[in-house]
C-alpha cells in the first residue's frame, strides 16, 4: 500500500519517494525501507524496491 501510494505521490515535488518507511503503529521508532535508497553515480536515487536482487535504476529509466 505504501508504495502505490508513494507512486501516486512521486509526481509531487515536495515528496522524496525514496525516503518513505514503513512501521508498526506500536513501534514506530523501528523503520523499514519501501524503496532502495541507494543513490546513483548521477545523484539521483534507485526506484527499486529495498533488497532488490536486479542492479539499481534511477527513476526515469525506460
Amino acid at each position: 500500500m505504501a508504495r502505490s501510494l508513494a507512486r501516486s505521490f512521486a509526481s509531487t515535488p515536495q515528496v522524496d519517494v525514496a525516503g518513505i518507511t514503513v512501521s508498526a503503529e506500536d513501534a514506530q521508532h523501528v523503520r523499514h525501507w519501501v524503496f532502495c535508497d541507494r543513490i546513483m553515480p548521477d545523484r539521483r536515487r534507485c526506484v527499486r524496491q529495498t533488497d532488490h536482487h536486479a542492479p539499481c535504476r534511477p527513476a526515469d529509466d525506460p
